[in-house]
């Protein structure tokens, strides 16, 4: 059993660390530029706080869809349609009035290779 949540877990883990690592590239970029900007005097911590609070609502927004998308993949698949069958072909008919039932006994009588038919 614990192989099974290893096999299944193992690409979880490897887009995890994956986007841990974007993550933190992400972070150290933006932390550079922000200390970029202060220690050159272009901007200062009052000037910045509005653009800080309008990408904070939009990111939030973009996250939060994020997240139910992962929610959605990582949850696991209900029972009744992980156990449902494929649809079963119809059985056939039955041979009815409208066929001829003719057809059905010359085949049979006809089944034997040793007789021949004038057709032949």
């Amino acid at each position: 059993m614990t192989d099974q949540f290893d096999d299944k877990a193992s690409p979880i883990k490897e887009v995890l660390n994956e986007l841990f690592s974007l993550l933190e590239d992400l972070e150290t970029r933006n932390e550079a530029i922000q200390e970029f900007l202060k220690a050159e005097g272009i901007v200062t911590e009052e000037k910045l706080k509005p653009y800080f609070d309008q990408a904070g609502n939009a990111a939030s927004v973009r996250w939060r869809a994020a997240r139910v998308r992962m929610e959605h993949l990582f949850s696991p698949v209900p029972a009744a349609v992980g156990d449902r069958e494929p649809a079963k072909p119809a059985p056939k008919e039955k041979e009815g009035p409208d066929k001829p039932t003719g057809a059905k006994e010359k085949s049979e009588t006809t089944a034997n290779p040793d007789e021949t038919t004038p057709n032949q």
